[in-house]
């Protein structure tokens, strides 16, 4: 029976190593530290086509720009599961920049895909870009030097200075604004509330008892949508609906799925997101009433920086979305925003590259064509990045006092 089983293990052995090729071509590689071999550096090839989108395990989305041999620092088993591939040798480190975004399909992943094309095209900058962060709390992780580019709103900067909202309980939040520097606006695009068009929900106050899906918990889209569902209709979270706690790529799938009653989201018509859940069947959005934006919450939110009153036009979804009439609603402006630990030369070539390839931004989406020279600066109430401050000022752009950086004159 010993035998057996001896025979038996290294049967499996066999097979085990006839699957999994790569593992034991790479022990073969091995060298010998006894012997006074060099330890293997990992060092990473550089991808021969544009950034790549890699779906993790946690749902988030990876891309991987213009990586370019090589970061000594790297741990193999994490660049595995980005998608990269590893060889071993002599390799130096090297610097690359981190960057966040919301999930995919929205502006905010849109706009900085097409960055991370431009910059991959015409620098020699290396961007790593992860999917699905809440924005507020990557605003705090890059004023703390966990990102190096990310995307801000005014409104979120506004209650981050004052550090009320989300931030109410981050002792430090006023400082962290501070450390956030700017480097182009953007038309994030208008908020909508969409819904089944057969579920039965066609008004704001149709949503009482419902579940519905506000954004993450804590993150500027829950207060924004509180604020709007409450002036349309009276009513308040957790007494006359319940919001589903759920990250935005969960909370997406749950309304696919019929689990949410209704989604809350930002973009412009028509928005990939939209257009994927009609795939399912017809869609309602729902209209603020004009009694909405005399109530105080509603008023309160036009007030704040970067909102302005909006109104959608269904037609763009092509039947799917059953609204005869413009639906009105509010747009927001969003950023995307640095720190000022990040180098000025890296900002520098990030926003040079984008102003001057215009065209090629303007390629990728149809909505990106608002984004011009006229309007980069738009809505901003954050000093730009020194880099950005460079690049805007070689271009001939005039530059109000307010956004210019501390930094600039030192």
């Amino acid at each position: 029976m010993a035998a057996d089983g001896e025979a038996g293990s290294r049967d499996r052995h066999a097979r085990h190593r006839r699957r999994n090729p790569v593992r034991r071509s790479r022990r073969g590689r091995r060298p010998d530290r006894r012997a006074g071999g060099p330890a293997p550096a990992w060092s990473i090839q550089a991808p021969t086509r544009p950034a790549e989108s890699r779906q993790t395990a946690t749902g988030r989305i990876l891309m991987i720009a213009n990586f370019k041999p090589a970061l000594s620092k790297l741990v193999p088993a994490a660049a595995v599961a980005a998608g990269i591939t590893l060889s071993a040798g002599a390799a130096q480190a090297q610097t690359f920049l981190k960057m966040s975004s919301l999930q995919a399909g929205s502006p905010g992943y849109t706009i900085s895909t097409a960055i991370i094309n431009i910059v991959q095209k015409n620098t020699d900058l290396k961007i790593q870009l992860s999917a699905g962060e809440t924005q507020t709390r990557a605003m705090l992780q890059g004023a703390r030097g966990k990102l190096d580019i990310m995307m801000s709103t005014p409104f979120a900067v506004f209650w981050m200075k004052k550090k009320v909202a989300m931030y109410k309980k981050v002792k430090d939040a006023p400082e962290m604004a501070a450390r956030l520097r700017n480097i182009l606006s953007f038309p994030l695009g208008t908020i909508y509330v969409v819904t089944k068009a057969d579920s039965g929900i066609e008004t704001f106050k149709n949503l009482k008892g419902k579940r519905v899906f506000m954004g993450p918990p804590g993150g500027g889209a829950y207060n924004i949508a509180k604020a709007m569902i409450v002036s349309s209709s009276g009513l308040k979270d957790g007494k006359d609906f319940t919001s589903a706690r759920l990250d935005w790529r969960s909370g997406s799938q749950a309304f696919q799925d019929g689990n949410v009653a209704a989604y809350l989201g930002a973009g412009t018509v028509p928005n990939p997101l939209v257009e994927q859940f009609a795939l399912g069947g017809n869609l309602r959005f729902l209209s603020m009433p004009e009694s909405a934006f005399q109530h105080p919450a509603a008023k309160g939110l036009i007030s704040l920086p970067g909102f302005v009153r909006a109104s959608i036009d269904a037609a763009g979804y092509k039947g799917k979305v059953v609204n005869k009439e413009p639906v009105s609603s509010i747009a927001m402006w969003a950023a995307i925003t640095s720190h000022k630990g990040v180098a000025a030369d890296h900002i520098y070539k990030i926003t040079k590259a984008v102003l001057d390839n215009l065209k090629d931004l303007h390629a990728t989406a149809p909505w990106l064509k608002s984004i011009t020279r006229d309007t980069v600066l738009a809505q901003m109430n954050l000093p730009l990045h020194a880099g950005a401050y460079r690049a805007y000022k070689e271009a001939g752009l005039k530059i109000p006092a307010a956004l210019v950086p501390p930094e600039a004159a030192k």
